[in-house]
């Protein structure tokens, strides 16, 4: 298990789950998951960062060459506000957004 009570309920388990989608996903092969690949953005961030990001309003990174067979439901799921966006989430600012 992990501390997400959403990746861990059995409507929602997947070979990758990521609540931003901002580290990128290269190469990867997910078989025989209920679903393959999930994003849920809608957070305001966890421990240090918490209050400090939108997760809604991260940057989508690199995604490409990933492969789901075999799943239960989905290859490729998102749930909230996942979509390309600027943003002023940088290196600069520790990876936290200073415009909300």
């Amino acid at each position: 298990g992990t501390s997400n009570r959403i990746a861990d309920t059995s409507d929602n388990q997947s070979g990758i789950f990521s609540l931003a989608s901002t580290n990128s996903l290269l190469g990867n092969r997910v078989s025989n998951s209920f679903n393959g690949m999930l994003f849920k953005a809608g957070g305001i961030g966890r421990g240090d960062s918490h209050g400090k990001v939108c997760e809604s309003a991260a940057k989508l990174a690199r995604i490409e060459g990933n492969t789901f067979h075999g799943n239960g439901r989905f290859g490729t799921y998102s749930l909230g506000f996942n979509y390309p966006k600027m943003t002023d989430q940088s290196i600069q600012t520790d990876g936290h957004n200073i415009d909300k």
